[in-house]
């Protein structure tokens, strides 16, 4: 039996809290109490540090080193700042000789700060700040949390202006839901139903009946493309004349397209084993293994599958910090579970078991089939872009370090190619995904139903995808290159990309009922989300609530009100505004159809009349769609695109007014100029400008980047690539839009080596415009010529 694989070592002060908390919820608590010692330090932060020694008091205690405790509490009594004093008064007071042992906990989260205050469960109000103040001790910890850092000092870190007193959230009603503990949600004791009323089974056979629609549309996005190419270059040839057409163009190959799909779908287990070994280094990983970060988690797979009689999934460890999971195969006798490394040293031993469960779940019923199938095939064109996109950089390197010209030259090709196949790649990615988008979300929502069923526990489900989101948020603002690795698995894991980290990032700021409150209150939230691969994850939260009040236990969270709000007067307008484009494109479809139902009637019964109508449907088709999302397209531009005036610009936006406004659409466009450092992939996997994010002090916002010939521009040379500027304190304009996910649609950025040329979203929209209305009229007009 191999030994079990010991964490990775982390690299910075954050990585050995992260740590040490998990080590402390394992139980290895002398393990923790060096990590927390390294922490204090290493940390140049107030915040960092005021963690590690508030453990560490705790830690001493239950280790037996009361006087260690003690002479660490006289020492916060001399901190600087006068809400740490207090909370080192009180523990100095509980660590006399008669006060008694607290109790530990034996499963979940353990509390660093063990007085009956910090455990008393809080209910707190959507739009409102809590009506209790909090106690002293958490006054503290939340004040030193949303401080700004000071300049690096080891030995003693001085107090920033925004942690004095007067900065409290007693002071200032507004700044309340910035200021509001973000571990409450990470304290609070998780109550277990002792008895369970039965839930009611999820439609199955709806799920069922969308695997099959979601096979016809992957199979129409791999067929129109390939034949309309294949006819496409045919067509060339014998128009130029140059070339003679290639007859083996002119054949159909459904026939072969639909045996792809069944082998791919067939052989996905296996396949996806190996693409997961070669793009991420995965390799086998034994219950025993996992038992050494989880208990639990070894205990319920091993439970379960005997219970259910079902073999246990195969485990796979994903060897990077990244914290992920996810469960793919095809029978429940070929299912597989892959953990990351970093999940299973950034979460604790009970949400890594019910994160396991929920897994289980679909393994269970079989229900990973279609979406294992379908992300097999996602993952085709998305390792060609991998491997391709690190070939390309490879040679990039090899060019720049070449002194002679002819390889230089030879190099430089190469590099060019690579990020052409790259960049294609990319796009067939992005193409053959939004088929599998309704099954995606409709497979996560019976995820969670089936999970509820099997796990029992709806608020440790709760904490499961909280922990795992802040875990994700934090890891992708340590490391921003790794989002390759959440966005090709995405459809498969518990959370979404995007999601994910930017709520990850948040969720330190705002408590999760404010944080989730748009994906509640907002009337078109459900609308707006039609692109994402997964449900809103405020309402999935939301159902876990219910779910829990449903066997009469305290939720997790709490929402006093999820109904959303009635739109404004203004509000339905601008939400038929925002999908103008979609909408018009619709018109132009049924107007193409009106007329080609005619041509079909007047065809059965001989009339001929119109019977020209349903021969030319195609391209009736064809000219109407273009030329009515061209229209959409146009009805937009204005409100979609405003004049950006220095006066207009906010360079200190209110995020939390921004971020939970109910009311919000991304058509709501605020123009901004913000300040931060641009952060992204790097190198030919970021070619297009697709992941590149601003780093501001609290979180990271999404920018859409777009050249003003569209894609085609980013592959072209350019005179200052935003990708350039990477990693540099950089100067964005552009529109701030409220989506499922916020993102900026820049403008301009400015660097130190100068600036991108301005405009690129609105004059891309005005060449799509001319593009669709040109082609659409030529259609309508050629006809069947």
């Amino acid at each position: 039996m191999s030994p079990p694989i010991p964490p990775h070592p982390p690299r910075s002060a954050k990585q050995l809290l992260q740590l040490g908390l998990a080590q402390m919820q394992r139980g290895q608590f002398q393990a923790a109490i060096a990590s927390f010692e390294q922490v204090c330090r290493l940390s140049p932060h107030a915040v960092q540090q005021f963690k590690a020694q508030r453990a560490l008091v705790s830690l001493y205690r239950k280790t037996g080193q009361d006087q260690t405790a003690i002479a660490l509490c006289q020492d916060l009594c001399q901190h600087p700042h006068p809400k740490v004093q207090t909370w080192a008064s009180q523990k100095l007071q509980q660590l006399s000789p008669n006060s008694p042992e607290p109790p530990s906990e034996a499963l979940g989260f353990i509390p660093l700060d063990t007085s009956p205050e910090a455990s008393t469960p809080s209910q707190r109000e959507v739009y409102s700040p809590p009506q209790k103040p909090a106690t002293e001790p958490e006054l503290a910890f939340t004040l030193l949390d949303n401080a700004t850092p000071d300049a690096p000092n080891p030995d003693k870190p001085q107090p920033s202006p925004e942690a004095s007193p007067e900065a409290s959230p007693e002071a200032s009603p507004e700044a309340s839901p910035q200021t509001t503990s973000s571990e409450d949600w990470q304290e609070k004791p998780l109550e277990r139903p002792q008895e369970r009323r039965s839930l009611k089974p999820p439609p199955l056979g709806r799920l069922r009946g969308l695997e099959v629609v979601t096979a016809i549309l992957v199979f129409i996005s791999i067929s129109l493309p390939l034949h309309g190419l294949l006819t496409a270059i045919n067509e060339l040839f014998i128009r130029t004349g140059l070339l003679r057409p290639i007859q083996a163009f002119f054949n159909n190959y459904n026939g072969q397209i639909i045996l792809f799909l069944i082998v791919c779908t067939a052989i996905s287990p296996w396949l996806l084993d190996a693409i997961l070994r070669l793009n991420w280094g995965s390799r086998s990983f034994s219950l025993t293994q996992l038992g050494t970060f989880s208990p639990e988690a070894k205990q319920a797979l091993r439970q379960l599958c005997r219970n259910h009689q079902i073999a246990i999934p195969q485990l796979r460890l994903i060897a990077d910090d990244a914290p992920i999971l996810f469960s793919y195969g095809t029978l429940p006798r070929y299912g597989r579970l892959a953990i990351s490394r970093g999940l299973l040293n950034r979460l604790n031993s009970e949400e890594i078991a019910l994160l396991v469960i929920a897994e289980l779940a679909h393994i269970r019923h079989g229900n990973l089939l279609a979406l294992s199938g379908f992300g097999a095939i996602l993952q085709l064109p998305y390792t060609l872009y991998l491997q391709s996109s690190r070939l390309g950089d490879w040679l990039g390197d090899r060019a720049s370090n070449s002194s002679q010209t002819a390889l230089v030259i030879l190099y430089q090709t190469g590099f060019w190619l690579t990020a052409i196949l790259s960049s294609l790649s990319y796009g067939l990615f992005k193409l053959w995904r939004y088929p599998i988008l309704p099954l995606s979300r409709l497979h996560h929502s019976y995820r969670d139903r089936l999970a509820l069923d099997l796990s029992g526990h709806p608020n440790g489900l709760t904490r499961g995808l909280l922990s795992l989101a802040q875990a994700i948020g934090e890891h992708r603002r340590q490391h921003p290159e790794s989002g390759s690795l959440y966005e090709s698995w995405e459809p498969l894991t518990p959370i979404g990309d995007r999601d994910g980290q930017i709520s990850g990032q948040l969720l330190h700021h705002y408590p999760p009922e404010t944080l989730f409150s748009w994906h509640l209150k907002s009337p078109y939230a459900p609308w707006l989300n039609l692109n994402q691969t997964h449900p809103l994850l405020g309402r999935r939260l939301y159902r876990f609530q219910r779910c829990a009040e449903f066997w009469q236990v305290s939720p997790l969270l709490n929402w006093a009100d999820a109904t959303p709000v009635k739109p404004h007067l203004r509000t339905p307008g601008l939400f038929r505004l925002q999908g103008a484009p979609f909408f018009a494109t619709a018109i132009g479809i049924g107007f193409a159809l009106g007329p080609a139902l005619i041509g079909w009637i007047d065809r059965l019964f001989k009339l001929r009349y119109v019977g020209w109508l349903y021969t030319d449907r195609w391209w009736l088709l064809l000219g109407l769609t273009l030329g009515g999302f061209a229209v959409g397209t146009v009805l937009r531009f204005n409100a979609f695109f405003p004049e950006l005036k220095p006066q207009l610009f906010h360079d200190s936006p209110d995020w939390h007014k921004w971020l939970t406004n109910p009311q919000a659409l991304p058509i709501d466009s605020f123009p901004v100029k913000l300040s931060g450092r641009l952060r992204g992939r790097k190198g030919t996997e970021n070619w297009l400008g697709q992941d590149l994010v601003l780093d501001l002090d609290d979180w990271q916002i999404p920018l859409h980047i777009c050249s003003r010939f569209g894609p085609l521009g980013e592959v072209l040379p350019q005179p200052l690539r935003p990708l350039e500027a990477c990693d540099q304190e950089v100067v964005v304009t552009g529109w701030f839009r409220r989506g499922v996910s916020p993102w900026i649609d820049v403008d301009q950025i400015q660097c130190s080596q100068g600036e991108t040329p301005p405009n690129g979203h609105p004059v891309w929209s005005i060449i799509v415009v001319l593009l669709g209305a040109v082609w659409g009229a030529y259609f309508l007009v050629r006809g069947g010529l």
